[in-house]
């Protein structure tokens, strides 16, 4: 596949790509754990998926092919850690106001094993593969690899590594193609298992001991007192202050 097939999705292409990232993690594991039921899975993934492909316009970068084959949602290393206020700002709030109490009860478990296999894994500056999709019918293109690329290259160029979750054990061996390998892992409390994967970059793929992050990470701003209302609400709801990236449903998931 050429470069010029892939470009950098814009805020008005947010239902697209949504719709892909639903489509390919139909039968995720995580996706299924937190909404088991068939008949409106597809409904809820797609509005949870634009919040979380908003997180990465955000904070990162989103890559799609040209015909919306397959999409890709980084976070850079500036991203910090995301905050409750980073979830509200993309739209976070609306999604738990769509979700009823037994699906916020299981998004709930997702964080705090996500959060300790990342701190297991990495603490210097490094991007973060929120999520990577292909649709079903795509896959065995050779699309999740080009998607790879454009990050790849950038952290190999300023000697920063990569990571990733995965809940699809089928994804492992792809991803160990491209240079990660597994560095944690972990159950989801009554759910799937999860695989944090690393990739050192290149030029540093012999170092082995991280250094401690420079990055402050985001400061919570609050646009109105509405915004720091909810905030509250969330924190006594039992929302940690800091969330991982993946606090939805997505998990990377990829065909090469």
């Amino acid at each position: 596949m050429p470069s010029e097939d892939l470009k950098q999705v814009s805020f008005t292409e947010l239902p697209r790509v949504a719709q892909v990232l639903a489509d390919a993690f139909y039968e995720d594991p995580v996706a299924r754990f937190v909404y088991p039921d068939d008949e409106g899975r597809v409904a809820w993934l797609t509005a949870a998926f634009e919040v979380q492909a908003r997180l990465g316009l955000i904070y990162g970068r989103v890559y799609a092919t040209d015909d919306y084959g397959g999409v890709a949602v980084w976070l850079t290393p500036s991203s910090g850690r995301l905050s409750l206020w980073s979830f509200i700002r993309a739209g976070g709030l609306r999604l738990l106001l769509r979700s009823s109490v037994d699906v916020l009860n299981r998004v709930r478990r997702l964080p705090g094993t996500a959060q300790k296999l990342h701190r297991q894994c990495v603490s210097q500056r490094h991007w973060y593969l929120l999520l990577l999709a292909v649709k079903p019918e795509r896959q065995g293109q050779g699309i999740g690899t080009r998607l790879l690329q454009p990050v790849l290259k950038t952290a190999d160029g300023d000697s920063v590594p990569c990571y990733l979750e995965t809940a699809n054990e089928r994804t492992i061996a792809f991803y160990e193609r491209h240079g990660f390998s597994i560095c944690s892992e972990g159950d989801i409390a009554g759910g799937p298992h999860l695989w944090g994967m690393l990739r050192r970059s290149e030029s540093a793929s012999s170092a082995h001991t991280a250094t401690p992050s420079t990055s402050s990470g985001h400061k919570a701003r609050f646009e109105s007192e509405q915004d720091r209302r909810q905030m509250d609400v969330l924190r006594k709801d039992g929302w940690p202050d800091h969330l991982p990236a993946r606090s939805g449903p997505g998990r990377s998931r990829s065909a090469s």
